[in-house]
C-alpha cells in the first residue's frame, strides 16, 4: 500500500501530504486576511457617560460585587452605542497569573461568550487600581468588538487592536 500509487504516480502518503498542506495553507491564509482585517481597523465608535465611568473608577477595589455592577453598566453602554450585542461582565477575585482578564467562552456557566476581569490578578492578592481595572475592560471590550463588529473568527492582538484599547481607553478618561 505504502508505495502503490495511482492518478499521476503519487504515492498514498504523497497524496494525503499535498491535501494537509492545501488544508494548512487554505488555513494560514484565512488567518493572515483576519489578522491584516483587525490590524487595519479604525477606532471603536463607542461611548460612554462620564458619570458611568467614573462610578466605576470610584468604587471600593475590594468590593467586588460593585466593581462587577459598575463595569456591566459601562460594558452594556459600550456595546449598545458601538452597536453590537451585549455580554456578561464577570469579576473574579483573584487569580494567581499574569492574566488580567479575558475574552472568552464561559463553559462552566453556560453564558456563551462574557469578558471577565480578574480582581487581583497578582501573587500579592491586591486587587487592581480603578485605571487598571477599566484599561483591562477596554482591552477585553475591543476583543468583543472585533468579534462582533468585524466578524472575525479569533482575537488578534495586531497594533490596530492596540490602538483600539489605547484610544478607547483615552476617551472613556478624558
Amino acid at each position: 500500500m505504502r508505495g502503490e500509487t495511482f492518478d499521476g504516480g503519487e504515492n498514498a502518503l504523497q497524496a494525503k501530504a499535498r491535501a494537509g498542506r492545501a488544508m494548512v495553507s487554505a488555513r494560514a491564509k484565512a488567518m493572515w486576511e483576519e489578522y491584516r482585517k483587525s490590524n487595519s481597523a479604525g477606532d471603536v465608535p463607542a461611548r460612554c457617560p462620564k458619570r458611568l465611568v467614573l462610578e466605576l473608577l470610584g468604587c471600593d477595589p475590594t468590593d467586588v460585587a460593585e466593581r462587577r455592577e459598575k463595569g456591566q453598566a459601562v460594558l452594556n453602554m459600550l456595546c449598545l452605542t458601538s452597536r453590537i450585542q451585549t455580554i456578561p461582565f464577570r469579576v473574579v477575585p483573584g487569580r494567581p497569573s499574569y492574566d488580567k482578564g479575558y475574552y472568552d467562552y464561559d463553559k462552566d456557566a453556560g453564558l456563551g461568550r462574557s469578558v471577565t476581569v480578574y480582581n487581583s490578578p497578582s501573587m500579592s492578592g491586591e486587587p487592581v487600581d480603578g485605571e487598571s481595572f477599566l484599561e483591562t475592560l477596554c482591552h477585553e471590550f475591543c476583543h468583543h468588538w472585533d468579534v462582533q463588529a468585524l466578524k472575525l473568527k479569533d482575537c488578534y492582538h495586531t497594533p490596530g487592536f492596540y490602538r483600539r484599547v489605547e484610544n478607547l481607553y483615552r476617551k472613556l478618561t478624558s
